[in-house]
């Protein structure tokens, strides 16, 4: 049974208004939320931030610093490189109440994960489900937990990839059919799904519980 997301949050707040520091950036927005670190894929990031000027691209959450991989990567250095680029925005640390606002007020929600490294490529990053609870297109690199919720989520490659399927999404919108299942794949990877399925397990193979 794959490791379950506290998405009860996600699922029961109301559409949260737009907060103060979010107001002055121009939309389209397209943004990622967790920590900012070495695991990102620092020159799609940048390719795409430049190859569309027009485009915000907002990062919602702390610095995360590993002296080891930090090195291997040039994390310091590619980082100083987003931060020049007029069109990205880190908007820091947000508590999770919090981040339902900032991911109600993006237009695509991004998984840039660098997959050369092979934790990211064969790892389940939860905030999917996170953007699934709101609704929310996503666009990620070829993560390999997520290439199965494919139409609710759409892989791309590279930067150009990327450029092309948020442009589709931007100009044909996100369907009401797709909304709803995608609540409904936050429902059923939730905490509680998750127990009550290892519960039904140990049940039927172990007749405990």
């Amino acid at each position: 049974v794959p490791q379950g997301c506290n998405t009860s949050l996600f699922l029961k707040i109301k559409k949260q208004p737009l907060p103060k520091d979010i107001r002055e950036i121009p939309s389209p927005i397209i943004g990622f939320s967790g920590n900012i670190n070495y695991r990102l894929n620092f020159f799609l990031i940048k390719s795409l931030a430049l190859s569309q000027p027009e485009w915000a691209f907002v990062f919602i959450g702390p610095f995360h610093y590993n002296p080891k991989q930090d090195k291997i990567i040039n994390f310091n250095k590619n980082l100083k490189e987003l931060q020049k680029i007029k069109n990205i925005y880190f908007l820091g640390r947000k508590s999770k109440k919090q981040l339902v606002a900032y991911i109600d007020n993006l237009d695509i929600g991004i998984i840039p994960y660098n997959i050369k490294q092979k934790y990211n490529l064969y790892c389940y990053p939860m905030k999917v489900f996170e953007y699934f609870a709101r609704g929310k297109p996503v666009v990620s690199t070829p993560i390999e937990s997520l290439i199965p919720l494919q139409p609710y989520v759409k892989i791309a490659k590279d930067a150009k990839e990327f450029s092309l399927k948020i442009a589709k999404i931007l100009k044909t919108g996100w369907s009401k059919k797709y909304q709803k299942e995608q609540r409904k794949l936050a429902i059923a990877n939730s905490w509680k799904k998750k127990i009550e399925r290892i519960s039904q397990i140990l049940k039927e193979e172990f007749r405990i519980i």
